[in-house]
């Protein structure tokens, strides 16, 4: 992997007052090199204790109050964003919404390498982890082979320097397997994994759609429909199931096309031998576009 300007690619990690506000009690930026390039703690103005977050990090109160706060030094934080093209962090969104609450500009244009997606492509899938609910830093880094003690995890510090190795094994291992030999620039490394993680996040959505939805008899009398996963079942009498490719969308077509067979006061539905017909042909395809659509559609008719 060829690199032509160390400070285009950026590592950032940044440790919290309170996860409600957005003061910012300590940042280290490295460069892709391996260096260091920025570290400072910071005095936040607003809160005076943080005890929740200080178990994490251990940045107590007594090792800031000397320090600059966030303001002072924004001007020199704000130089390296500026100078950067992209950032690499776990979970970037977010330090970076946390670095935009405390008047760092300038995120729109850049390139977001979030580890949590690489770690997910390269190796976290083929594990069996859910791309929505991947492991954390010091899992992603073990199964990579990049150790570091507990000790000394959540420091800022720490964990980017961390997460920058995880990201050079990463792109090393993705460049092997998905681009010919090692001589990539870094920029076209990024740009290939953007194409096959968009591929691979498509085939995801679409696997993750496809579910059974079910008939069950009622205690109340008449029917109620229950949607789940296509590995899933119920935990009562099935009458009829069908497998569709996108079960969201058959919840919701179906609840409106039986809609005026709801029973009062009731999520029951009176069927008859027409309905129950008009249940065992349904169908439908996944629509990528029209998935979250559906979804909330689903949700407001639900909630009526």
């Amino acid at each position: 992997m060829v690199i032509s300007d160390r400070w285009e690619f950026i590592c950032l990690d940044a440790e919290f007052a309170d996860s409600r506000n957005n003061e910012i009690l300590e940042l280290s930026i490295y460069d892709i090199s391996g260096e260091e390039i920025y570290h400072q703690y910071f005095k936040p103005i607003k809160t005076r204790k943080w005890n929740n977050t200080e178990k994490i990090h251990h940045i107590t109160p007594a090792m800031v109050k000397d320090k600059p706060t966030f303001k002072e030094c924004a001007r020199d934080i704000q130089s390296i964003i500026d100078r950067a093209g992209y950032i690499i962090g776990f979970a970037t969104e977010n330090d970076i919404k946390h670095l935009k609450g405390s008047g760092i500009r300038h995120f729109t244009k850049k390139h977001v390498v979030n580890i949590r997606e690489w770690y997910w492509l390269c190796l976290g899938r083929d594990k069996g982890y859910d791309m929505l609910n991947g492991p954390g830093l010091t899992v992603c880094a073990g199964d990579l082979g990049i150790y570091f003690p507990d000790d000394d995890a959540h420091s800022a510090s720490n964990d980017a320097k961390v997460t920058l190795d995880c990201f050079v094994e990463l792109a090393r291992r993705f460049e092997d397997k998905y681009m010919s030999g090692s001589d990539n620039y870094v920029t076209d490394v990024v740009a290939e994994f953007k194409r096959v993680y968009s591929e691979a996040q498509a085939e995801y959505h679409r696997l993750n759609a496809r579910g059974r939805i079910f008939l069950l008899k009622s205690d109340g009398g008449g029917y109620r429909l229950k949607r789940l996963k296509i590995d899933e079942s119920p935990d009562a009498d099935v009458v009829e199931s069908i497998t569709v490719d996108d079960r969201f969308r058959a919840e919701y077509e179906l609840r409106r096309r039986f809609l005026h067979r709801l029973l009062p006061d009731s999520s029951a539905y009176e069927l008859n031998k027409r309905d129950l017909a008009y249940f065992r042909s349904y169908s439908n395809k996944y629509v990528p576009l029209r998935a979250k659509h559906y979804k909330r559609l689903l949700q407001m008719l639900v909630k009526n």
